[in-house]
């Protein structure tokens, strides 16, 4: 006999327009460079420079801190043709470390200009909705993807 169907199923897997891609408690983060004059080999090498970066900073800023589950971490990775930094943290109870990971990131936007950084975690562009007081009204959630630049942190 067949199994009825499950009626809740479509709860965890989110709504219409906000899938849930992450567990709850974590944060997301994706880093490409912006530069059509490099080739696939210097890019790559503008992205190794930058994860090296990014511990140089989190040893020279996080000297003896503690994470609560996960540390932040990026990873090369390559998709559809395209190489990129991607980089996910298990914050657990302290959304902190969420709000360090966006501090690191911010930090590595200032050293590699030709950064672009997405950061989401269960909500989705969470940045986006911290700042939702001082967003002009045309913004919602409908059009409101990849709308967060390091000049807008500024």
């Amino acid at each position: 006999m067949d199994d009825p169907p499950d009626a809740f199923k479509w709860f965890g897997e989110g709504f219409d327009g906000f899938p849930k891609s992450l567990p709850n408690d974590c944060v997301q983060y994706t880093l490409y460079i912006i530069n059509a004059k490099l080739s696939d080999l210097e890019h790559r090498a503008q992205l190794r420079r930058v994860r090296t970066a990014a511990t140089t900073l989190c040893k020279d800023v996080l000297k003896d801190f503690i994470w609560q589950r996960d540390e932040f971490y990026m990873e090369l990775k390559q998709q559809n043709g395209l190489s990129f930094l991607q980089g996910r943290t298990n914050f657990g109870d302290s959304v902190e470390d969420e709000w360090l990971v966006v501090y690191l990131l911010r930090e590595l936007s200032k050293t590699f200009p030709q950064s672009w950084i997405r950061v989401v975690d269960s909500d989705g562009e969470f940045l986006l909705a911290e700042a939702a007081d001082a967003l002009p009204k045309w913004l919602n959630p409908e059009v409101a993807a990849n709308r967060v630049s390091s000049t807008s942190l500024d």
